[in-house]
């Protein structure tokens, strides 16, 4: 066969072997972002794919051109120590199999993490295990850093189904800690947990990162005990200065404190996040500081047309210091055309709020049927507080007074949902469900 355009190995004998499978190709170089580009068909090119990244090979690759690729020339790994810049594509479905624990991709070296791309190609990766580990940065990529590149990371149009139990801080479905990243249109389930903190069901720490159109459905959950917060989240469990519009939580959320539907604690307190158009209709389970779309905040984040549907239930023994939020539970945050009708569970803590306790609130609203504490419940320095209606008035199909028509969809014998029906046309039917009276 010939080396120049076959898949073939250097093994460590000296000798070479052909390689018959095309299980990773070489699509040449992206003309927008400079990087080389891999399709990825299988599990087989998945790992070295992440190899190739981590520096990790176990032999030489010869990898060949795509098909696709008009007078394309194969891409040689001899000189390949680690590459931090690079794209990868799936061409296919990847189930990694069930006896199978997925290591990381990661980077060669703390000073060579990955920054590249990654395009799911509307495929999924089933099966991705990873099972009492014991070090931080878990997850499909472990570390995504783009602190010292003059560039963003983009993973985009990518599924996960992962089981995931660790010890150990950043623990994602997608990424373990991701800093300067775009998540685009991904999808996690399954479950997710760990005994210490930061744990998301995207991301497990993700800063300076965008999340569009992101959706989990997994379980995600952490059991420790430690002081501090807990930070879990259905899309991302710790945050800083992150804009999230379009996400979407169903998965059950539990933990100690600082547990939201989609993030957990947002921690950065200069930089303010942003949450549009983000929906929950996961139960939200913890002690303390916890809500429906962000469990607890430093700084004044703000939150815009987003909805809670799902039910939030305390394991607090004490009537006290148990801050409960049908958006956000304890913090300085504007909320701006927000819904809450998911119902609070809690037999001891007496904190709950409709939307959250220290807020400016402006033309947003409560289901006082479902929320009947929460009306007598004032805010301690609210600036404006949210308006109670009962379950048939938010259900009846009409507009709410104040509500920006554009910005919400409305139908009888439901609640008002965000108006997200374009961004997340194979969630939308899930979403109706959840927001039908019916269905909680």
């Amino acid at each position: 066969f010939s080396l120049a355009d076959s898949n073939y190995r250097f093994n460590k004998d000296g000798s070479v072997s052909k390689v018959e499978t095309l299980s990773i190709t070489y699509a040449g170089m992206d003309s927008s972002t400079n990087l080389p580009v891999f399709y990825i068909y299988d599990a087989d090119g998945l790992c070295t794919f992440r190899d190739i990244v981590n520096g990790t090979l176990e032999s030489y690759i010869n990898i060949p051109a795509d098909p696709s690729v008009t007078n394309g020339a194969p891409y040689d790994t001899t000189n390949t120590q680690g590459i931090s810049r690079v794209s990868g594509v799936l061409q296919a479905d990847i189930d990694l199999g069930t006896n199978t624990l997925w290591v990381p991709i990661t980077g060669s070296s703390s000073d060579d993490l990955f920054c590249g791309d990654f395009d799911g190609n509307g495929k999924s990766i089933t099966n991705l295990n990873i099972l009492d580990a014991t070090t931080e940065n878990q997850g499909l990529f472990g570390v995504i850093d783009c602190t010292l590149a003059e560039r963003t990371a983009t993973i985009k149009n990518l599924k996960v189904s992962s089981t995931i139990s660790s010890t150990s801080t950043y623990v994602g479905a997608i990424a373990g800690y991701a800093y300067q990243v775009n998540f685009i249109n991904c999808e996690s389930s399954g479950m997710i947990m760990t005994s210490a903190s930061e744990v998301g069901g995207i991301v497990g720490y993700a800063e300076y990162c965008e999340f569009n159109s992101c959706v989990n459905k997994a379980t995600v959950g952490s059991t420790t005990t430690s002081a501090g917060n807990a930070s879990v989240g259905g899309i991302a469990g710790l945050i800083k200065a992150v804009k999230a519009s379009n996400c979407f939580n169903s998965g059950s959320i539990n933990g100690p404190t600082a547990v939201g539907g989609l993030f957990g604690y947002e921690a950065n307190e200069t930089t303010a996040s942003t949450f549009d158009y983000c929906i929950n209709s996961g139960t939200v389970i913890g002690t303390s500081l916890y809500g429906g779309i962000l469990g607890y905040a430093t700084t004044s984040s703000q939150f815009n047309y987003c909805a809670n549907y799902g039910k939030l239930s305390s394991e607090s023994e004490s009537e006290f210091g148990c801050f409960i939020g049908g958006i956000n539970s304890d913090s300085n945050v504007t909320v701006t055309e927000c819904l809450s009708v998911g119902a609070v569970y809690s037999e001891n803590a007496k904190s709950y709020y409709a939307i959250n306790q220290y807020a400016n609130v402006t033309n947003s609203y409560y289901d006082s049927t479902v929320l009947s504490g929460c009306s007598e419940k004032t805010p301690v320095t609210t600036v404006g507080l949210p308006t109670g209606l009962g379950t048939t008035e938010l259900t009846s199909g009409s507009s709410l007074e104040n509500f920006t028509d554009s910005c919400w969809s409305y139908a009888a014998g439901r609640y008002p949902i965000p108006n997200v029906q374009s961004a997340l046309s194979d969630y939308w039917d899930d979403i109706i469900t959840a927001a039908t009276p019916t269905s909680n």
